[in-house]
């Protein structure tokens, strides 16, 4: 009778212990589930803020784009013409002039053409540089969304240091959960290899 009663007494107090377990482990999870949810409102408020703030950068940084492509355009064709215009007038020597004065106002003219045809190279790769920012098709060149971004970190620390605190945070807790599921799926093909070799050494100890 006695042993009947402590075995009583002993499940009521381990049904007890798990139920506080249980609600301790739902009242962990309540609390989880809420802080998540303001994690995720605030990073949206966040990412909001900062979507907002970076769009006029992005504007303003398309506009400065054309701005440049048109004027190098301009500056280009000028560039052209001058070329061409040095090219067309070579040095005119007088019959009574020396060799030397000769190959001497030749050097000097081929240097002047050379001079303008390596600005002129010059401008045509600012301009492409331009084009492949502006089109995003080169990886050698940033983007505008990029510049754009440079700019608006610059002049908004604080903002992107948010910004760079709660995208760190989300790679930690994206780190952490794969670090889960593989120590879970670790821990299922353990327990299937232990159970297929239990059953194997079940079956040998039942074999005649």
């Amino acid at each position: 009778m006695l042993n009947y009663v402590l075995n009583m007494m002993i499940n009521v107090v381990t049904r007890h212990r798990k139920l506080i377990e249980q609600s301790d482990s739902l009242l962990h999870q309540a609390e989880q589930s809420a802080s998540e949810q303001r994690a995720l409102l605030e990073n949206a408020s966040l990412e909001q803020t900062l979507t907002a703030t970076l769009k006029p950068y992005v504007e303003a940084k398309h506009e400065q784009i054309e701005r440049i492509e048109a004027k190098l355009g301009q500056v280009i064709e000028q560039q052209q013409a001058k070329l061409k215009q040095v090219g067309q007038n070579p040095p005119k020597h007088k019959w009574l002039s020396s060799k030397k004065t000769k190959a001497a106002n030749t050097n000097a003219w081929h240097d002047n053409k050379n001079k303008h045809l390596a600005r002129l190279h010059c401008l045509d790769y600012r301009k492409y540089r331009i084009e492949k920012i502006k089109e995003s098709t080169d990886s050698r060149f940033p983007t505008v969304d990029q510049l754009a971004t440079q700019k608006m970190r610059r002049e908004h620390p604080e903002l992107a240091a948010s910004w760079d605190a709660m995208r760190e945070s989300v790679r930690i807790k994206q780190q952490k959960e794969r670090g889960q599921r593989e120590k879970q799926a670790r821990q299922q093909t353990q327990s299937q290899s232990q159970s297929q070799g239990f059953g194997l050494r079940l079956g040998h100890r039942q074999q005649p």
